[in-house]
């Protein structure tokens, strides 16, 4: 997975409330030491508030991030897209006259995010993405850009290419929609609409 951007507001109230606890607990330990008068071998240190806040931090990432009160919260809040979504696709290369179904896969945490696409006759896969509000109709919006490669034995004329696609979500997503732009070698356009598995919703 890569690292992908987010509201800048919600990475600073991140940012401060690990940074407050952290040093509210090195001082709670701190403070529990000197009183119980017990000392840990030379060769383990107390918990810094450095320590400490990496601790948090990591915490919040890997586990906290899309769970209650974070996800509920507008000031830490990060909408969850991880999880396989069914993806419809429609592409000016045919005038938009046939659906190409796919799977969409997201892999995301607090601090990183893939993004990968298995159609019948290629694969993509995410290089770069943001994540961020907006004051439309639709809540968040999800940007990528991506690396498209053709399946062994996709039709002639196909070839490996960049691109970039946007979606555009409510605030917790149970569709997405969007659209695509390939780039050098293909030119082409079309829309995507990706839903959630019925066993998913």
């Amino acid at each position: 997975m890569h690292s992908y951007q987010i509201d800048d507001p919600v990475r600073t109230h991140i940012f401060l409330l690990s940074a407050a606890f952290a040093v509210i607990i090195s001082l709670c330990l701190d403070t529990l030491a000197r009183t119980l008068s017990f000392r840990l071998p030379l060769w383990i240190d107390y918990p810094s508030v450095f320590g400490v806040f990496a601790l948090l931090t990591s915490a919040y990432n890997r586990q906290l991030w899309n769970k209650r009160p974070f996800a509920a919260t507008q000031w830490f809040r990060i909408p969850d897209v991880s999880g396989k979504w069914l993806l419809e696709v429609s592409s000016s290369h045919d005038q938009f006259q046939n659906t190409i179904f796919a799977t969409l896969l997201i892999r995301q945490s607090g601090s990183r995010m893939s993004i990968s696409i298995d159609s019948p006759d290629s694969t993509s896969s995410s290089l770069s993405a943001s994540l961020l509000r907006r004051e439309t109709l639709s809540d968040y919006e999800l940007t990528y850009t991506y690396l498209n490669t053709p399946k062994p034995h996709a039709p002639n004329g196909m070839a490996p290419h960049y691109g970039l696609a946007v979606l555009r979500f409510a605030t917790f997503p149970i569709q997405l929609d969007g659209e695509y732009f390939s780039g050098r070698g293909r030119h082409q356009h079309g829309s995507m609409v990706a839903r959630r598995p019925l066993e998913a919703a």
